[in-house]
């Protein structure tokens, strides 16, 4: 007989879409500790802003785009996992990415999937200086994702103003999310209180909160 797990795509997607420099990345280490999440194998797959261009929406199959994004948790158990876990700031950042929320929701309501979204916001502030820093030591990279030339102050403000304007962010989740899938994380609780926002996440999913919580010990420079 063999000792092969069952192969079972996930069809329960949690999103952790806060906003850029708000701790998304201690954070999915942090659930890691939770046993019925899996966390995705590329930290972030930014696949609903990828995986297709604006004008194919229309002659999109959403059951063929949810079978390639499922491609993403290779290690899925489903005898253990109840979970798939991704994190995409991308997803957060409208109007820059507009397509996103929309895309998510046609695959949600035409399939068997279901999506739940946990967002951070951080006095946006407290992110100039990170969010700058990280546009300039990523220089090359940052002008290719948005085919630019040259960084500018006129294109880095307007972007973020528009990603930390979290009233237009939340506008567009809670279109397509009830009240009931969207999570608000308290930057600066998160922070003091890594383990009691992990527990309060296992609740939000209906797991088990007591779990033995390992601080992942991750930080941006």
């Amino acid at each position: 007989m063999s000792n092969e797990k069952p192969k079972i795509a996930p069809t329960r997607f949690m999103l952790n879409i806060g906003a850029m420099k708000s701790g998304t990345t201690k954070l999915i280490h942090d659930l890691d500790c939770i046993p019925e999440i899996c966390l995705s194998a590329r930290k972030e797959t930014s696949f609903f802003i990828k995986t297709i261009k604006e004008d194919r929406l229309s002659q999109t199959n959403e059951s063929s785009l949810l079978a390639e994004y499922q491609n993403a948790w290779p290690s899925l158990n489903p005898l253990k996992h109840q979970y798939a876990l991704e994190v995409s700031t991308s997803y957060a950042k409208v109007p820059v990415q507009p397509m996103a929320a929309g895309l998510i929701r046609r695959v949600s309501e035409s399939t068997s999937s279901s999506f739940k979204v946990i967002y951070i916001p951080r006095i946006p502030i407290d992110a100039v200086s990170p969010f700058y820093r990280h546009a300039f030591t990523s220089y090359l990279a940052w002008a290719r994702n948005h085919r630019i030339a040259m960084l500018s102050h006129d294109i880095l403000s307007s972007h973020l103003l528009a990603i930390y304007s979290y009233a237009k962010q939340l506008d567009k989740l809670s279109s397509w999310l009830s009240r009931e899938s969207l999570l608000l994380i308290n930057f600066s609780m998160f922070t003091q209180a890594p383990a009691e926002i992990a527990r309060e996440v296992a609740r939000f999913l209906g797991l088990d909160s007591c779990f033995e919580f390992e601080d992942s010990g991750v930080r941006h420079s």
